[in-house]
């Protein structure tokens, strides 16, 4: 017999404080109960598509260079 967990209707999203330097950043964080992509998708294709701008971004900047 498998444990079931349920979830409630509501939750509380993840709340925390982060200084940096001299400033401090109040983080929120929210996640979605009808989301297919797991957290791992999530920051691969997060990660992926940053590196496709920074990589079209060289590309550019070399065209100019010449």
């Amino acid at each position: 017999m498998q444990a079931v967990i349920t979830k409630p209707a509501t939750a509380e999203p993840l709340k925390y404080q982060q200084k940096i330097g001299s400033t401090v950043y109040n983080v929120t964080v929210n996640f979605s109960r009808t989301s297919r992509e797991t957290i791992e998708d999530k920051l691969l294709r997060l990660i992926e598509n940053e590196a496709r701008i920074i990589a079209l971004t060289l590309s550019e900047r070399r065209i100019y260079d010449y």
